[in-house]
This record gives structure tokens, C-alpha cells and sequence, in this order.
């Protein structure tokens, strides 16, 4: 098949076929589920990678890998090269069947541009596909760049090791306060910026009338803080 454009896949096999050029020729099963646990907090299914006969030998897949860097470097991909950390990329522009005068459109494309990075320890797989993108259409002018954007933010938020950036080890533990009982006197108390879990004991008291709104933490409530609290008030609480 010469262009590729008569060959129909899904995003998550295109992912998947990707993850065999980032683990040595050997494909692995996707998977939505890390880990399952109970609602105490203790894990009951932990998942264990699930990999595949392999269908390219390793030496392959790291020359289709240097080549896919290359492409970022100087190649259709360069608008999702990275600076600090290696990155391989494929762009992909087919045009899209036309379904009423058959043959190919030549108005609507799917442009799409998969990533590995980084290349020399294959971590993260990305994938992102524009259909029937307006005015441009190539995928290494408007996909390449968001995947640039994209795996910037992955990196940062998963916290992989990248050039100029400052690192900082930390043992994981943190030590949170009790949280304080809440004390009523004769006014109403400030209850802003309270978690809800902080306010359930209080519904069992039968000298307060209280009233919650919402989750999370108290953003607002009525009577303000410093109103002299009767037998008839009611203290209602507004969460976000």
C-alpha cells in the first residue's frame, strides 16, 4: 500500500502498535486500571503489565525510534521537538473518505502525530489526532506543536528529569494536624475555609440548627461571623 491512507486503525491501536517500538519490539495491553482499593484505602487488584509475543526485534524497533527523532529534530516533526529531553515523533495527513462521491475528500484530512519520549528510556506514549482541521491541514504545522505542549506539561507533571530544571528529593511523608474541634460560644463562629469533614459533629448537636450546602470547604455563610447566635438562629453553610 503506498500511502497508508487505505488502512483503518483506532487511536488506541495506533498506542498500542507505538508501544512496541518504545519496549524493544515487544507490545504491551492497554490498560485504563493502575490499581483498584476498598474504601479503607487497602489495594485489592494491583495491575501488572501484560506484554505481548514480540513481533519486531529490539534492534528494529530502536533504529524506527532514532528515526522518529530525527523527524522531531528536522524532520516534518520539528514543531514538537523539545529542548531538554529527547523526544521521537511520526506526523500522519490522509485525506478522509468521501462517503457521498466515494474516493477521498479533497476538502477534510485527519492530521495526527504520535510521541515517545524520551527516546532513550521510552516513558510516555502521545497521540493526537485533528480531524477536518480548517484552513491548515498538515500535521507538522498545527498537531506537532500541541504534542510539543502537551509532553512539556507531562513532563512537569510527572515529574521526569529534564535540563536546567532544579531537582528536589523528598521522603514523601508530611505530618497533618488533628483538625480542632469546632468551639460555639454565644456567636456565630467563622466557619470559612472549613472542610466539610469538619462540620458533620456538629449536625448531631440538638442546640444548633445548621444547614450544608455543596462539598469541599465552606466559601460563604449566613449569619456572618459575630452575630449573636438565640435559640431561633439557623446557621446555613455554602460549600465549593
Amino acid at each position: 500500500i503506498a500511502i497508508g491512507q487505505e488502512i483503518s486503525v483506532s487511536a488506541l491501536q495506533m498506542v498500542e502498535a507505538a508501544t512496541a517500538i518504545a519496549n524493544g519490539g515487544i507490545p504491551v495491553q492497554l490498560t485504563l486500571i493502575k490499581k483498584i482499593t476498598n474504601q479503607a484505602g487497602v489495594e485489592e487488584y494491583t495491575h501488572s503489565p501484560n506484554f505481548k509475543p514480540q513481533i519486531i526485534n529490539g534492534q528494529t524497533s530502536r533504529y524506527i525510534l532514532s528515526c522518529m527523532q530525527t523527524v522531531a529534530q528536522t524532520g516534518t516533526g520539528s514543531r514538537a521537538n523539545l529542548s531538554d529531553i529527547s523526544i521521537g515523533v511520526k506526523t500522519g495527513t490522509a485525506q478522509m473518505a468521501d462517503p457521498v462521491n466515494g474516493g477521498y475528500s479533497k476538502t477534510d484530512f485527519i492530521s495526527n502525530c504520535i510521541a515517545i519520549f524520551p527516546t532513550e528510556n521510552p516513558e510516555v506514549i502521545l497521540y493526537i489526532v485533528i480531524e477536518k482541521a480548517k484552513g491548515e491541514t498538515y500535521a507538522g504545522r498545527i498537531v506537532a506543536p500541541v504534542i510539543g505542549e502537551a509532553a512539556s506539561v507531562i513532563i512537569d507533571h510527572l515529574g521526569m528529569s529534564r535540563g536546567g530544571a532544579a531537582s528536589l528529593a523528598h521522603s514523601g511523608l508530611i505530618k497533618i494536624q488533628n483538625d480542632a474541634e469546632i468551639q460555639i460560644d454565644k456567636t456565630v463562629p467563622d466557619f470559612k475555609g472549613l472542610p466539610k469533614r469538619n462540620l458533620l459533629p456538629l449536625l448531631n448537636r440538638s442546640d444548633l440548627k445548621i444547614k450544608i450546602n455543596g462539598e469541599g470547604w465552606v466559601t460563604d455563610q449566613t449569619p456572618e461571623p459575630g452575630v449573636p447566635l438565640t435559640q431561633d438562629t439557623e446557621i446555613e453553610l455554602f460549600l465549593e
